[in-house]
């Protein structure tokens, strides 16, 4: 690919800049500084990465009057959508890419978009939240670490998102692991929202992976001849290791879901225990609640109200009534039931 991008000038002016590197002979960075004039045109080797931030509208006018990028590649570049894509242009490869912001405190509970410009001499790349990957890889090359081109610091890039979802994959089966241990020893009711917001995570950051998954393969189709040797081949191993990334949230995901039935299960059969309970104990004052009934009638001529002991042959006979339905639901067997009708031994 012939460099699509051109950055005339580099000073403190410019705007939303969040920092710059050349990457000279051998991949070796060098941090640009506020006097640091750089024009990819020049006869020095080397490659630029240029990092803004997206927030500052006054990069719309500086990235249209500066530097010149395909108009397609601007538009995806500045767009508002939340959607990852990568798309193969002329002399270039642009797109966006989902990664975890550094906000976030929690599994996966937020995300934010990478967008990227690439060419032979020039990552362009801007965000509009802190994002994890990024911070990572820049810290690597402040640090002391060597890119030999745009390519392999775009892998760079994408490896740190794949193991920061790894990492989020971990996390997931850790509460995983406690939701389970409870579901085992019965104690359902604590732990049935912690997974259904372990659940949520999983299948947010797994629809982030798989997207990012079907991009990779989808540019590693296009052949070493559009998007240069380089770029291929690492296209060729982030595939690989999104794959693996893929199929672990998957089973994650699947887990949860097999978590989340047998917690209903476990529920539904605690609600139907006390329900056959509370049914029992309706059954059993049922009979002493219609024979005080009757003796609460305002009328002549009830039984027992003319004897001394009266209540007290009322009171023998709500307990006889009561008596007499539990003899007859234990002949029938019903007392003896389970709450799935099969008869306990």
């Amino acid at each position: 690919m012939d460099s699509a991008l051109r950055v005339d000038a580099l000073q403190s002016g410019t705007p939303g800049l969040l920092w710059a590197y050349r990457f000279g002979e051998g991949g070796a960075p060098e941090r640009l500084v506020d006097a640091d004039t750089v024009d990819i045109h020049e006869s020095r080797s080397g490659w630029l990465w240029v990092h803004i931030d997206l927030i500052d509208n006054r990069v719309h006018g500086w990235l249209h009057t500066g530097p010149a990028i395909a108009v397609e590649a601007l538009n995806v570049f500045f767009a508002a959508d939340h959607d990852q894509r990568i798309e193969v242009g002329r002399n270039c490869v642009y797109g966006a890419l989902a990664d975890i912001t550094l906000e976030s405190d929690r599994a996966a509970e937020h995300t934010g978009l990478l967008r990227f410009v690439l060419t032979d001499g020039v990552l362009l790349s801007g965000r509009r939240h802190p994002l994890r990957s990024v911070d990572a890889v820049h810290g690597e090359i402040d640090a002391g670490r060597r890119l030999p081109g745009p390519s392999a610091l775009i892998e760079a890039i994408i490896e740190q998102i794949a193991d920061g979802f790894d990492t989020v994959e971990g996390q997931l089966t850790a509460a995983l692991d406690r939701v389970e241990d409870a579901v085992l020893v019965g104690n359902f009711e604590d732990d049935a929202r912690l997974l259904g917001k372990v659940r949520r995570a999983a299948a947010r950051a797994h629809r982030q992976v798989a997207g990012l998954r079907s991009l990779i393969h989808r540019l590693e189709r296009h052949g070493p001849d559009r998007l240069g040797a380089a770029l291929h081949d690492c296209s060729g191993r982030l595939a690989q290791r999104l794959d693996d990334v893929d199929h672990e949230m998957a089973a994650t995901q699947a887990r949860a879901r097999l978590l989340q039935d047998e917690v209903a299960a476990g529920m539904t059969a605690t609600t139907n225990r006390h329900l056959y309970a509370l049914s029992i104990i309706t059954a059993l004052f049922l009979p002493p609640a219609l024979i005080t009934g009757i003796f609460g009638m305002n009328t002549k001529n009830l039984p027992l109200s003319d004897i001394e002991t009266g209540s007290w042959w009322a009171l023998g006979l709500c307990l006889l009534s009561a008596a007499a339905v539990y003899a007859v639901m234990k002949r029938l067997g019903i007392l003896g039931r389970g709450i799935n009708g099969r008869r306990r031994p």
